[in-house]
C-alpha cells in the first residue's frame, strides 16, 4: 500500500509540473482549457477522497497505515514543502 501511494504521489507531481509547463503555451483553445480544468478538479477530488480514506484507516486500523503515515510525514511532505510547489 505504501509503494502504491507513493507512486500515485509521484504521478500527481509529474502531472502538476507538466501543467505548469503547459501554462506558458498559448496554443490552447477553449476545449483544451475545459479538459484541463476537469482534470484539475478530478485530481483535487481524488486527493480529498484519499485523505478521507487515510483518516478513516488511521482511526480504525492505525497499525495497518502506520508505515505509510510515517513515510508521508518524514519523506514525501518534507520534499513537497522544500520544492515550493
Amino acid at each position: 500500500m505504501v509503494a502504491k501511494s507513493l507512486e500515485r504521489i509521484d504521478e500527481s507531481n509529474k502531472a502538476q509540473k507538466e501543467a505548469e509547463e503547459d501554462e506558458d503555451n498559448e496554443d490552447f483553445d477553449d476545449d483544451d482549457i475545459e479538459v484541463f480544468k476537469d482534470e484539475v478538479k478530478s485530481e483535487y477530488e481524488l486527493q480529498l477522497n484519499a485523505a478521507e480514506v487515510m483518516g478513516i484507516l488511521m482511526k480504525t486500523h492505525p497499525t495497518m497505515v502506520g508505515e505509510l503515515v510515517s513515510t508521508l510525514r518524514n519523506e514525501v511532505l518534507t520534499a513537497a514543502f522544500a520544492s515550493g510547489v
